[in-house]
């Protein structure tokens, strides 16, 4: 397979705690689309070929009618993401419901992925110039490179006016190398000083330029390997099969520190618009509708 293929990955099998409901399936646009739609119609636009939806039952129930307006010439594949999958001499409950986390969502997808492939969330809107960078670099390194890339974003552009959230902050050995994701909580900003909890439990003053992690990212199947070697590693540890959940960027960190791939910065000039709260959603149609109004979606975006 020429490397020109490149396959889009959406984890849509999550739930929205905070937000209240299932996020994947709010109307943002005039004619009812999804968020994750129009990151498809940009990613199409953009050159990807193939789209893998990491699903749950309930998501496939919504997707299957969405996907039958699609272009005809893209492929659609389900990867359903099911306790029992990867989980073979691992110390988790078989009445666990919880799903396992965004590495064992990818790891999920595996079996589909012949190609360079993007990682996205469902819930979030990454904008046009994210997914074109994200293809030139796609389309750039071979099926079998240890090369990785991720979409940044400032920091301050991030935050919700509705409440605290999470992000990852990089850290690099030189820019634009990142090696290394961290975790921080509970971030708001106040009388115009953001503040987090890093993970030491500390609270700490954060620059408002730090570009952050949004789960935008770019791989090849050298990914595989590693991850599945963390995934068992951490779910062979007893007190991660109850409740614990194997992240992708903590995935990713652990490939770095052990220095089997590299990670290079990709800073967006898009605009990044997400759905933590449900007070966020009126706000992410009011920007849809002004992206509409100024042509950069039609009223309808697909045709069918």
């Amino acid at each position: 397979m020429s490397h020109k293929d490149i396959t889009l990955v959406i984890l849509a099998s999550g739930l929205g705690r905070r937000f209240g409901g299932n996020k994947q399936i709010s109307a943002i646009g005039l004619n009812g689309e999804s968020l994750m739609e129009f990151s498809v119609y940009d990613a199409l636009k953009a050159g990807f070929n193939k789209i893998i939806f990491v699903t749950n039952q309930e998501t496939e129930e919504y997707l299957d009618p969405l996907i039958a307006s699609f272009p005809p010439s893209v492929k659609i594949k389900y990867a359903r993401q099911e306790w029992q999958n990867n989980l073979q001499n691992l110390n988790i409950p078989k009445d666990r419901i919880r799903p396992l986390g965004t590495g064992h969502a990818v790891l999920c997808a595996a079996p589909y992925i012949n190609e360079p492939f993007a990682v996205i969330n469902s819930d979030d809107y990454y904008g046009v110039h994210s997914f074109n960078k994200m293809a030139v670099f796609l389309k750039s390194v071979k099926v079998d490179d240890n090369s990785f890339a991720m979409i940044g974003y400032p920091l301050a552009s991030t935050l919700s006016d509705n409440g605290k959230v999470n992000r990852g902050i990089c850290r690099y050995s030189t820019y634009p190398h990142v090696s290394y994701i961290e975790e921080f909580t509970d971030i708001l900003k106040t009388d115009n000083i953001i503040t987090g909890i890093g993970e030491a439990g500390k609270s700490q003053e954060l620059k408002a330029d730090e570009l952050i992690s949004l789960n935008f990212w770019g791989f090849t199947p050298h990914l595989f390997p590693a991850l599945k070697a963390g995934f068992k590693n951490f779910f062979t540890a007893p007190h991660n099969g109850e409740d614990g959940e194997y992240h992708l960027p903590s995935a990713l960190c652990e490939i770095l520190t052990a220095s089997q791939a590299n990670l290079t910065m990709i800073k967006s000039k898009s605009k990044w618009y997400g759905m933590t709260y449900q007070k966020d959603l009126a706000s992410l149609r009011k920007t849809i509708y002004r992206k509409i109004r100024n042509n950069e979606y039609p009223e309808k975006l697909w045709d069918k």
